[in-house]
C-alpha cells in the first residue's frame, strides 16, 4: 500500500489567515488612530508623525501585512525595503531613491529565487 503525501500539508488554514489578518488589520488602526490623537494634542512632532505615515512606512506595513498571511517571500522583499527606506529617511540620506531601490530589489529577487528553489 502506498501512502500518497498532500503537497499542501504546509499551508495554513484560511480560518487562520482570517484571524492574521483581522488581527494586524485591527492593532494597525488603533496605532493609527493613536498617533493621530497624539498629534493633535501636540505630544507627537510634525516631523515624527510625517516620518510614520510615510511612503516608506506604507511599504514596510504592506510587507508586515503579508507576513501575517504566511507569503513569507514577498511580505519580506516588501519589509525589508520599507525598513530599509525608512532607515535613510531618518538618517537623512540625501539620496535619489533608486540608488537604495534597485540594489534592494536585486537582493530580495535574488532572495525570492533561492528560496523558491529551495521550497
Amino acid at each position: 500500500m502506498q501512502i500518497i503525501q498532500n503537497h499542501n500539508d504546509n499551508r495554513p488554514d484560511p480560518a487562520s489567515l482570517q484571524e492574521n489578518r483581522n488581527l494586524f488589520l485591527g492593532i494597525l488602526l488603533i496605532a493609527a488612530g493613536g498617533l493621530w490623537l497624539l498629534k493633535n494634542f501636540g505630544m507627537l512632532s510634525p516631523r515624527a508623525f510625517d516620518m510614520i505615515f510615510s511612503w516608506p512606512s506604507l511599504v514596510t506595513v504592506i510587507g508586515a501585512y503579508l507576513l501575517c498571511l504566511h507569503q513569507w517571500i514577498w511580505g519580506g522583499i516588501l519589509a525589508g525595503v520599507g525598513i530599509c527606506l525608512l532607515i535613510a529617511q531618518i538618517v537623512g540620506m540625501p539620496m535619489p531613491v533608486i540608488w537604495l531601490l534597485l540594489p534592494l530589489l536585486c537582493i530580495g529577487i535574488g532572495m525570492a529565487i533561492l528560496l523558491r528553489k529551495n521550497a
